[in-house]
C-alpha cells in the first residue's frame, strides 16, 4: 500500500511539473500572440495612412488635370482666334521664347500628347 501511495505521489509531482511547464508555454504563446497582434494592428494603421495619402494625391492630381485641361482649352481657343486674324498665337510666342532661352535642345511636348496622358 505504501508503494502505491509513493507511486501516486511521484505521478502527482510529475503531473504538477508537466502542468507548470504547459502553463509556462501557454503564457509564452499568449505573449507571442499579443506581440503579433500589435504588429498587425500597426501594419493596418500604416496601410490606412498610406491609403489616405494616396486618395489625397489622386484628388489633387484630378484637380490639377482639370485645371490644366481648362488652361489648354483657353490657350487653344486664343491660338485659333489669333490665327484667324493673322497674328502669332500666345502659345507660339511662349514656345519660341522657351526655345530661345534654352542653351540646349529640349523637346517641347505637344498638347495632343498631354491630352492622351490625362
Amino acid at each position: 500500500m505504501e508503494s502505491l501511495e509513493c507511486e501516486f505521489k511521484q505521478k502527482k509531482i510529475l503531473l504538477s511539473a508537466e502542468n507548470t511547464t504547459l502553463n509556462y508555454k501557454k503564457m509564452e504563446l499568449e505573449e507571442t500572440l499579443f506581440k503579433e497582434r500589435n504588429k498587425l494592428m500597426q501594419i493596418n494603421d500604416n496601410l490606412a495612412l498610406a491609403q489616405k495619402a494616396l486618395l489625397e494625391k489622386i484628388f489633387l492630381l484630378q484637380e490639377a488635370n482639370a485645371h490644366l485641361a481648362e488652361q489648354i482649352s483657353k490657350v487653344s481657343s486664343e491660338s485659333k482666334y489669333n490665327e484667324v486674324i493673322g497674328g502669332v498665337s500666345r502659345l507660339e510666342k511662349i514656345t519660341a521664347s522657351l526655345i530661345l532661352k534654352q542653351p540646349y535642345y529640349y523637346p517641347i511636348p505637344s498638347f495632343s500628347r498631354m491630352r492622351s496622358l490625362s
